[in-house]
């Protein structure tokens, strides 16, 4: 392995107390939350990076609480994050606990599930202000929870039956309101096997996986609807956005636990590798592979990595636990890269008059012709679901260069340009043709 692309970034541990880092949440690479517990649990742990250094932020214990911890935090701002976990209540036991930032404090939030239930929540996902999904398990029997948020309150959602089994979901990854994959373990008769349910905008449903990985999954990461990967030390699966296939993970990789990724094929995964003292275990993920990345230790006996978060720059956060032989265990926090997001350009020629069309277009929505290319793709793949299956496209006209316009994609954004590809079997630059044909025609704008 190369010397190490990943630091060691010394955080804030607002107290002597033992304190971990269970979670964390990116928004920029100058933005990132994490969160966690101190005193084995007994208080709530939550500190913010802004690029440069740690610092804790204010908390308390929830009301009636003699004990609480965070497991998951998800952020859409630096004024929105909500975060996850269980708290221990007087007279009711251990209940599930939601909190929320507003970008001045903490504070406790009214889930869906009973305060009487014995549950935690041990995975969020947010994609807007009002639109976030979180997921666990409650206690007796051992069932799995799914609620959902709509910026006002939190309402449960029925999970697919799995009688007699007992099961859990330990994460979710939502892209949108109508795509979430949540992930966890199942077991029946004492044999444990993996948990995938993806949200379809009106039900869950069960997913298979190969057998080869059906043993469990702990985490997930989704950037779009075609492409998501899950995560348990040597099992991973990928979905295409049609079925899960099974992903290898070399054996030198078993220890990993979190997975991030900020475009089709290109994640960073976090864990710990055991070798009779814990370290601090990352990879890159890339064309289909795992390979392990050079990662530094904290100044401890035994180093762990629970979550990593990667910003939409490529800019990730991994943090856990460092435990030395004396003293407080203190939270772990390492930076590193996987590089910047890809780029693909598609270059598209008009005519002429067909280049007065574009113009004509561009500027009754007020932006570039480059933009206008891409609005116009996003629009088509809209109204893909609308338009008769089998329908064959006219007049995409290649005839005369006299303007060419550079597209850029990255990544992730190209997906959407596949889509409109792959309904009508036709090549870069004529789907992104079609597209603005199709808005020209829609706005009103389309001469004869």
């Amino acid at each position: 392995m190369a010397s190490p692309s990943w630091v060691v970034q010394p955080t804030a541990n607002p107290s002597g107390a033992n304190q971990v880092f269970n979670d964390i949440s990116c928004v920029t690479s100058t933005q990132c939350v994490a969160v966690g517990s101190q005193l084995a649990g007994s208080l709530i742990l939550i500190e913010l990076w802004n690029g440069v250094a740690w610092t804790a932020m204010a908390t308390s214990l929830p009301s009636q609480a003699t004990a609480a911890q965070l497991l998951s935090v998800s952020c859409t701002s630096n004024t929105l994050c909500l975060a996850v976990g269980n708290a221990t209540r007087s007279g009711s036991g251990q209940s599930a606990l939601i909190e929320i930032w507003d970008g001045a404090l903490w504070s406790e939030q009214s889930g869906a599930t009973s305060a009487t239930t014995i549950a935690t929540l041990d995975g969020i996902s947010c994609i807007a202000t009002s639109q976030c999904v979180a997921v666990g398990h409650s206690v007796a029997p051992t069932m799995p929870i799914i609620e959902r948020w709509d910026g006002s309150a939190w309402s449960i959602e029925p999970s697919p039956s799995l009688s007699p089994a007992a099961a859990e979901l330990t994460d979710v990854s939502c892209v949108a309101t109508n795509f979430c994959i949540g992930v966890g373990f199942a077991n029946t008769a004492g044999v444990q096997r993996s948990l995938v349910e993806r949200w379809n905008g009106s039900a869950w449903i069960l997913a298979n996986v190969p057998a080869a990985q059906n043993v469990g999954m702990r985490t997930v990461s989704c950037v779009t609807r075609l492409f998501c990967i899950a995560i348990d030390g040597l099992s991973s699966v990928r979905w295409d956005g049609t079925a899960w296939t099974s992903v290898t993970v070399p054996a030198n990789l078993v220890g990993l636990r979190s997975i991030s990724c900020i475009e089709i094929d290109r994640c960073a995964a976090a864990g710990t590798l055991n070798s009779g003292a814990l370290h601090t275990l990352i990879a890159s993920y890339a064309v289909g592979a795992f390979v392990q990345v050079a990662s530094p230790d904290g100044a401890a006996v035994d180093n762990s990595l629970q979550s990593v978060d990667c910003a939409p720059d490529g800019t990730c956060v991994a943090v856990g636990t460092m435990t030395p032989f004396v003293g407080p265990v203190v939270p772990l926090a390492l930076q590193g890269s996987i590089g910047v997001p890809q780029q693909r350009i598609v270059s598209v020629s008009w005519s002429a008059p067909q280049d007065a069309r574009v113009q004509q277009v561009a500027t009754y929505l007020g932006v570039t012709p480059t933009a206008l290319h891409k609005v116009a793709v996003y629009m088509m793949a809209f109204l893909i679901a609308l338009i008769p299956s089998g329908m064959t496209p006219v007049g995409v006209d290649q005839t005369g260069t006299a303007t060419t316009y550079a597209v850029t994609w990255s990544a992730t954004e190209f997906e959407i340009l596949d889509v409109v590809k792959a309904k009508f079997s036709l090549n870069d630059a004529d789907a992104t043709r079609l597209a603005v044909y199709l808005l020209h025609f829609l706005i009103g704008l389309a001469g004869h």
